[in-house]
């Protein structure tokens, strides 16, 4: 276990050599990845190399923590445009040579998985000023269960759309639970019909997130005490 611990982080090391040098090279010395921190003086510099390397690289945990790296809020102008187009274009070989040695069959690809941990990236960024791709993103039927914190956290948009786009992803089987969820938590009353319907026809995990938001929908909000 540790010496697989201690082999990705030399091929995360190895991955990042290349991004290092480029900083370099623009008057930012740093030993590691780890030492690349994004605020409002670099974040122009930054932001764009850093989301070249994600588009470019091929060992997924060192893209991971690229991810990481500019899915913050600071960095959101440039990291939402460019993951939403990234998500539906994910490669598919990216390698790693110690899930080679021990992956199992049926196990997700890193595929699946970065376009996963882009969705969730994304999610945590949902924002008024990129509602339209939010919204967008989260009606793509094609990015699957990769949209899930996209709609856990949609209502962030503030968009007046957001609860009929909800409302239609109820029929998607692939985030009907996750749009339940967010419709309960909205306490968006006009949802109850759908809501019913999916507590009486959906799978088990649907059924149960519709009846919680139900239960949610049928209890008004305290006002604030003040």
């Amino acid at each position: 276990m540790f010496e697989k611990a201690f082999e990705s982080q030399r091929l995360v090391n190895e991955a990042a050599a290349g991004l290092l040098g480029e900083l370099e090279a623009r008057g930012i010395a740093v030993a590691s990845l780890d030492d690349v921190r994004l605020d409002g003086d670099n974040v122009e510099v930054l932001a764009p190399l850093l989301l070249a390397h994600v588009f470019s690289a091929r060992y997924p945990p060192f893209v991971q923590a690229l991810i990481d790296k500019v899915s913050v809020p600071q960095a959101a102008n440039f990291a939402i445009p460019q993951l939403a187009f990234f998500i539906r274009r994910v490669p598919a070989d990216y390698r790693d040579p110690i899930e080679a040695e021990s992956g199992r069959e049926g196990d997700p690809t890193w595929q699946e998985r970065i376009r996963d941990y882009i969705g969730s990236a994304l999610g945590q960024l949902v924002a008024p000023d990129w509602a339209d791709i939010f919204l967008e993103l989260a009606s793509d039927r094609g990015l699957g269960g990769s949209r899930f914190e996209i709609i856990h956290n949609l209502s962030k948009s503030r968009d007046e759309r957001v609860p009929e786009v909800l409302l239609a992803l109820l029929n998607d089987p692939s985030v009907a639970v996750f749009a339940a969820e967010a419709l309960g938590e909205m306490r968006w009353p006009q949802a109850r019909a759908a809501l019913a319907r999916l507590a009486l026809t959906g799978d088990l995990p649907a059924k149960r997130a519709a009846a919680s938001a139900l239960r949610r929908i049928s209890v008004r909000k305290r006002p604030d005490s003040g």
